[in-house]
């Protein structure tokens, strides 16, 4: 299963929004974790799971800074991906696999 959602709504130090931030940590973050949790039941043993993000999560790539909401919530991901990797492998599910993308323009 491959699960990629995401939105980049530009978030600045000088028009620093919170509910932009927040609805960016819903979708991006919370919505893919709500993905895999809903079709977890229909993975059969042996299955993957790739949960997409962008180089824009890494902190060691930051080197133009903003987009506050949209880095923030792609770390989440990357935590909760690799929390997940775990939990699957220990319950034999499934295999979870996280993988970057270069960032496409949709």
């Amino acid at each position: 299963m491959i699960n990629n959602v995401g939105i980049l709504k530009p978030v600045t130090l000088e028009d620093f929004n919170f509910e932009s931030i927040w609805e960016q940590f819903e979708v991006n973050g919370l919505g893919l974790l709500r993905v895999s949790q809903a079709l977890l039941p229909f993975l059969k043993v042996g299955s993957k799971m790739v949960l997409m993000t962008s180089r824009m999560e890494s902190i060691a790539d930051n080197t133009s800074g903003s987009s506050y909401g949209y880095r923030m919530s792609k770390v989440v991901l990357s935590m909760a991906s690799k929390s997940q990797a775990h939990n699957l492998k220990s319950c034999a599910l499934a295999a979870a696999m996280f993988v970057h993308k270069p960032g496409i323009k949709v």
